[in-house]
């Protein structure tokens, strides 16, 4: 069993593409195993990774025997793209560099999580990361944090990298786990699911957070 660690953007200006990330871990996975059948799962946003390598391992002739994707939820998916994409034809419009179009898609980001009020284990890390930026990088007051201090938020730089991501058909078979107490989890990137020869759901006991924490011996 094999866990690949989530792709680092600590250095980068702007993020790969999602198609990239994939074709990176399948450089990694190749290492260990050269040759399928492969059994493939990811958790929320890396199920879109998994389900990007599946495509690319399919594509290059490789068997891939299982593909398991545990809560994926995709959020606002048609936001997400809408602005994204706006953004991406307004910056080139205008010639904003990819990294300072990244920059605005974080600032609106940013802004929409303050007027909305969210708060969950994953904005309480964040904040937790771009405070500790601010001690390290103190400046005037601001209303709204620095870039430097809007990218420690690596989910957002991530959603940014999904926003352009198109997924295609996949034609193997694909195993859904969701969680029970997540009803937003059934908004996938590439549209809904029904049961079918090649499709098979279960609903596993929990939240996004505790169907692998408090039920992680349900979700097993």
């Amino acid at each position: 069993f094999y866990v690949l660690d989530p792709y680092r953007f600590d250095a980068l200006r702007v993020p790969p593409t999602i198609e990239a990330m994939a074709s990176s871990y399948i450089e990694s996975i190749r290492t260990v195993q050269p040759e399928g059948p492969y059994l493939l799962g990811g958790f929320c946003g890396a199920g879109l990774i998994a389900y990007e390598i599946a495509q690319q391992l399919l594509a290059e002739g490789q068997t891939v025997d299982l593909l398991v994707l545990i809560d994926p939820m995709a959020g606002p998916i048609r936001l997400i793209r809408s602005l994204g994409g706006f953004i991406r034809r307004f910056g080139n419009l205008i010639r904003l560099g990819p990294d300072k179009q990244l920059d605005w898609f974080l600032r609106l980001r940013y802004m929409s999580r303050v007027l909305r009020r969210s708060q969950d284990e994953y904005t309480e890390h964040v904040d937790r990361l771009m405070q500790h930026w601010r001690d390290e990088n103190p400046r005037r007051f601001s209303l709204m944090p620095a870039a430097e201090a809007l990218r420690q938020d690596w989910m957002a730089v991530f959603i940014w990298a999904v926003s352009g991501y198109v997924p295609h058909h996949y034609p193997g078979k694909v195993t859904y786990l969701f969680a029970r107490e997540n009803p937003d989890g059934r908004k996938l990137w590439w549209g809904e699911v029904t049961e079918s020869e090649k499709v098979e759901i279960h609903i596993i006991p929990g939240t996004h957070e505790t169907c692998r924490t408090e039920h992680i011996h349900d979700l097993a």
